[in-house]
């Protein structure tokens, strides 16, 4: 498996963790759109009730909405953590982009050299720094022996 097929599997991967998040946060989002309406209304009948009728029913619908409306509050604040996700999925689908993009190109340039041995040393290189981003050259020539 190249570079190219290994950052297109893990894209798709990233893009369907993204649009799984993107989904839950829109049933999410529906969800608590259609609780706080529906708490809304019942408040706002809660209060007409209050003015015009018993106050005993009033605060029962009061009670009742505010607990409509809470829960509606709570999915919405889930629908905005399922987005943030996304987009973190989202972010990390293009970091592997743009990382296996450069290392494409970077295999490419090597595929130039004419001595096969500093030409493999170098790929052993590029995959090395892949596998340990965080080293430095130097670090991981050492490694790979790349010094003479």
């Amino acid at each position: 498996m190249n570079a190219a097929d290994a950052a297109s599997r893990d894209v798709n991967r990233y893009t369907r963790y993204a649009d799984e998040a993107l989904t839950r946060s829109k049933i999410a989002f529906w969800f608590s759109l259609t609780l706080g309406a529906i708490g809304f209304a019942t408040i706002l009948a809660g209060a007409v009730m209050a003015y015009f009728a018993s106050l005993d029913t009033s605060n029962v619908s009061g009670a009742a909405g505010v607990v409509n409306t809470s829960i509606a509050a709570l999915l919405y604040q889930r629908s905005d953590v399922a987005d943030k996700r996304a987009s973190t999925w989202f972010e990390k689908a293009g970091d592997n982009l743009k990382e296996s993009d450069n290392l494409q190109r970077a295999l490419d340039v090597l595929e130039l050299l004419d001595d096969a041995d500093l030409r493999n040393r170098l790929i052993a290189m590029a995959g090395a720094k892949q596998l340990f981003p965080a080293e430095n050259a130097k670090s991981l020539s050492e490694v790979i022996e790349l010094k003479k």
